[in-house]
């Protein structure tokens, strides 16, 4: 996973701070890229507005973009939060 400080995009707060998220996960064959918006140290809310997968990559044997989403959704599901 690699992190990167980007610039804000329209209308976020000036004191917020938006991240770009690069995560590889050769095994279960997926890659994605996704932007989240923090502000005073916690997600911007609406998560729905500020937290957003802008891409996914196929590195393994999915046949479609569909089950590509569904590999990193079940990855980013067994996520302890």
């Amino acid at each position: 996973m690699t992190v990167e400080k980007v610039g804000n995009r329209y209308g976020v707060p000036r004191d917020a701070v938006t991240y770009l998220f690069e995560i590889h996960h050769p095994e279960m064959g997926f890659a994605l890229t996704a932007r989240a918006v923090f502000r005073c140290g916690d997600l911007m809310v609406p998560a729905a507005t500020h937290t957003r997968v802008t891409a996914y990559e196929n590195m393994g044997e999915h046949r479609s973009e569909h089950a590509v989403k569904l590999a990193a959704n079940e990855w980013l599901r067994s996520l302890p939060l």
